[in-house]
């Protein structure tokens, strides 16, 4: 089974051509050991098997081009946006996967990539790059696949967004849609993601659905979503987005925490504040609405590599107790903290 840039799973065994490269920087990172054990036939060897860590895209739906471009050099078959939402400090992967024309000469052609908003028409992220040989796979067949990164500023307006790609020669002449009645006609609209608002009567779109209540019954706050990366690196920084539903009034004010954890419960970097960063008290929630909030979580630059949980609960501020916490059973969960997801740091 292959997942990116080589095997899901590596088997390496003592004196085998995988258990030299183990030590390799890039292998630590894109691998991570989920079991090791001894055979003892013929002789006692070692055993170990890696799992790949998954990519920026590795969990995003490819899917098939809308359209083609009126040039008989390349193709573009395929695309991957990392979510469907954009938001503010996190970066944002589009994946296109081209794949050329036996034959034909690709090597003047320059693909453009932007996101605009879609009410404005205004550009927040525009980049090209040359269409090139890049082996970047995907379970997609395609030579010419391209990697564009957008990471979002902090005043980015909420709204909807457009993610256009363009095609056009080095000479600078756009390349037209096959399908356009005019040569005009140049950009591709891929698809639309979401910078949500901060405060709705209908829930926003979240790449993760959950069910948990904080508070009592009928007077606490659901939690029914939640946007995280798979993985980052030590150093770096990472949002995790929350969709709160106000099932009810709360007394008091609350505070949020996020807190990443090691394998041993122990918090290695955490973000503790008012919802939606400091401007939206719990008290002033009304019943019905969905809240996304977003938190920003600073990693330690010496971070060890490994799999951490990202925990979310609720406290107040002023005696630091913490709201029991429920899942969608009603039973109550440890340490009344929500374990939502896995963070790989490599």
């Amino acid at each position: 089974m292959v997942r990116g840039h080589g095997p899901t799973y590596v088997l390496a065994g003592d004196g085998t051509a995988w258990a030299g490269l183990r030590d390799q920087p890039w292998f630590a990172a894109a691998y991570r050991q989920v079991q090791a054990w001894r055979a003892a036939a013929p002789s006692v060897v070692r055993l170990t098997l890696f799992e790949r860590l998954p990519s920026a895209t590795s969990s995003s739906e490819i899917r098939a081009a809308p359209g083609a471009f009126a040039t008989d050099a390349a193709v573009l078959k395929a695309y991957q946006l990392s979510s469907p939402v954009v938001t503010p400090g996190a970066p944002f992967v589009v994946t296109l996967h081209w794949d050329d024309v036996p034959g034909r000469d690709y090597r003047g052609l320059v693909a453009t990539v932007h996101v605009t908003e879609a009410s404005s028409g205004r550009d927040w992220f525009r980049t090209e790059s040359d269409l090139a040989p890049s082996g970047l796979v995907g379970g997609v067949e395609s030579r010419l696949a391209q990697r564009f990164t957008f990471t979002p500023p902090d005043d980015l307006p909420q709204g909807t967004y457009r993610v256009i790609v363009g095609l056009r020669e080095r000479s600078g002449r756009p390349i037209p849609l096959s399908s356009a009645d005019t040569l005009e006609v140049t950009d591709l609209i891929l698809g639309e993601v979401v910078h949500p608002p901060d405060v709705a009567r209908v829930p926003g779109p979240m790449a993760h659905a959950v069910d948990i209540h904080f508070g009592d019954r009928g007077r606490g706050v659901d939690l029914v979503g939640y946007d995280a990366p798979a993985g980052r690196q030590p150093g770096e920084s990472i949002t995790i987005a929350l969709l709160w539903r106000a099932s009810g009034k709360l007394e008091t004010d609350s505070s949020v925490f996020v807190h990443i954890r090691d394998s041993d419960g122990t918090v290695v970097a955490q973000s503790d504040g008012v919802p939606v960063y400091g401007f939206y008290p719990t008290t002033r929630w009304e019943t019905g609405d969905y809240i996304r909030d977003e938190h920003p979580v600073a990693l330690p630059i010496d971070l060890a590599r490994g799999r951490y949980v990202v925990a979310v609960g609720l406290y107040d501020p002023a005696t630091g107790d913490r709201l029991p916490a429920y899942d969608g059973t009603g039973d109550r969960l440890t340490d009344d903290a929500a374990s939502l997801a896995v963070l790989d740091v490599r």
